[in-house]
Formats: structure tokens, C-alpha cells, sequence
């Protein structure tokens, strides 16, 4: 029992001489810790503030880098957007070239359609030359058979010589783009016109002499704004026949119609150019031509 009390009391005093070791520790000791956690505390103050500093440099580049996201997302949005405008750039492109080439294709087909009508315009010209040619040489048959017929002979009963028939004809050209009272296309210009058969200032011819006529006209249609003009053959007002010179386009060639007849005619029986549209385009070359082929 002894024993152990003395063991107690070497215990306590241990212990209490630890605790008096922290309670009361030597001078020199404690400042020497006291160095330490103010050199410890300045550190942790540099790291405080370089851990600040830190989380602003991350901070400042989390907010570059969101930036540079956003710009990176204009440029694809921009780049997508050129392609798109590329791509319809092309495609308008492509759409010029096929209308380029459907206009070479027409302008193609145009001038092949001005060659063809150029010539047609030259048959229709020497066709007219020739139907003058012809009237000319009837006119010249007609007198020399009416001279024949009339060289002084004298039938059985002693009757006078015979009577020579008269001569009619006309052939007037260029209209003036107006018409007479009587609705007339009146003409300005005539190649023939025997003792002022056609009337200039009506735009018709009346029959003097009763008999059998031929009659003819050509409608020439000027380049303009309508593909057609057109007019009718008139006898006493009624229309016997048609002009039309109708072209696929309207602003080039001179397509024209003729027309033709023969009829006997009374006198006073007129024969005019009348009932015509786009007046406007008919051009010079129209004409009206007429003549006696036999009297009554």
C-alpha cells in the first residue's frame, strides 16, 4: 500500500510538472514561438493574398475565355452564313448563265428570223416588180389589139369604124398613215394613173368605164410595237379581202399580204383600201393597183 501512494505521488508530480512546462514555460521559449507564428501568420497573409489574386487571374480568364467562346461562335454563325451566301451566289450564277444562253438562243433564232424575212421581204418587192412588169405588158397588149381593132374599117352597112375602148388603170403606193371622210387609207404617191383614175383625195377609185377589172394590193408591215397590221380589199364598203402582214416579232421585218381579185365593176362602183388596224406601222411600199381587162 505503501508502495503504491509513492507511486501516486511520483505520477502527480510528473504530471504536474508537465502541465507547470506549459503553464509557465521558460521566457526565452516563448519568444521564440512567438517569432515563429508571427513569421507563420505573414505567410498565411501571403498566401490569403496570393490565393486573392489567384481567384482574380481565374476569374479575369473565365471571362476571356467566355468571350473568346462567343466570338468563336459569331465566327462559325458568320462563316456558316457566308457559305449559305456562297452557295446562292452560285446558284444565281448558274440561273445567269442558262439565261444567258436561252438569250444567245433567241437572239439566234432572231436574226435567223430577220435573214428570213429580209428575203422574204426582197421575193415580196420582186414579185411586185414583176406584177408591174405584167401589167405593163398588158396595158401594151390591150392597145395594140384595141389599135388593131380600130384601123378605120367600117362594117357591111356602112356603119362608122369601130370605137376603141378606153384605157383604165392605176397603180398608187405610200400611205400616209391617215384616212378619207369616207374611211378611205389614203394614198400620197402613183406609179400610173390614167387620166387620174384613182382619187387622191377620196382614196378610192370609181368606175367610169363598166367592165371587167383586175385589182391587187400589198400591205408592207413596218417594224413596231405590235407583230401585225392589217387592212381589207373594200368594194362599195364591203370587204372582199384580206392584208395582213403579221411577223413573229414585232420590232423587225417587213412581213406584208397581198391580195388579188378580178370583178366586174358598174358604174360608179368604188374600190378603196379601208377597216385597217395599227395604221401606225403600215409602211411606203403598201400599195392599191387596178385595171380595165375588158369594157362592156
Amino acid at each position: 500500500m505503501a508502495k503504491f501512494s509513492i507511486f501516486l505521488v511520483i505520477v502527480f508530480f510528473s504530471i504536474f510538472g508537465l502541465v507547470g512546462g506549459f503553464i509557465m514555460p521558460d521566457t526565452s521559449q516563448n519568444a521564440s514561438v512567438g517569432a515563429m507564428y508571427s513569421v507563420f501568420k505573414s505567410e498565411i497573409a501571403k498566401l490569403n493574398n496570393q490565393l486573392t489574386n489567384f481567384r482574380i487571374d481565374f476569374a479575369n480568364i473565365k471571362a476571356d475565355n467566355d468571350k473568346l467562346k462567343a466570338t468563336f461562335h459569331d465566327l462559325t454563325t458568320n462563316y456558316a452564313n457566308l457559305r449559305t451566301e456562297l452557295t446562292n451566289a452560285s446558284n444565281e450564277n448558274k440561273n445567269l448563265e442558262q439565261e444567258i444562253s436561252t438569250i444567245n438562243t433567241d437572239m439566234n433564232r432572231i436574226e435567223q428570223e430577220q435573214v428570213s424575212m429580209i428575203t422574204e421581204f426582197g421575193t415580196v418587192k420582186q414579185e411586185f416588180n414583176t406584177l408591174g412588169s405584167q401589167y405593163k405588158e398588158l396595158v401594151e397588149s390591150y392597145d395594140n389589139l384595141t389599135s388593131s381593132q380600130g384601123q378605120g374599117h367600117s362594117n357591111s352597112q356602112g356603119h362608122s369604124p369601130n370605137i376603141i375602148a378606153p384605157r383604165v388603170g392605176f397603180s398608187v403606193n405610200t400611205p400616209d398613215g391617215t384616212f378619207s371622210r369616207d374611211g378611205a387609207l389614203n394614198f400620197t404617191k402613183a406609179n400610173y394613173n390614167d387620166d387620174d383614175a384613182f382619187n387622191f383625195s377620196s382614196g378610192q377609185f370609181e368606175c367610169k368605164v363598166p367592165g371587167l377589172y383586175f385589182f391587187s394590193s400589198t400591205l408592207v408591215r413596218e417594224p413596231g410595237g405590235y407583230p401585225e397590221s392589217f387592212c381589207y380589199l373594200m368594194i362599195n364598203g364591203h370587204a372582199l379581202a384580206y392584208l395582213g402582214g403579221y411577223g413573229y416579232n414585232a420590232t423587225i421585218g417587213h412581213p406584208s399580204g397581198t391580195a388579188t381579185m378580178v370583178t366586174h365593176m358598174n358604174y360608179g362602183d368604188t374600190v378603196y383600201v379601208g377597216m385597217c388596224g395599227v395604221i401606225s406601222q403600215i409602211g411606203e411600199y403598201s400599195n392599191l393597183n387596178g385595171f380595165l381587162i375588158d369594157a362592156d
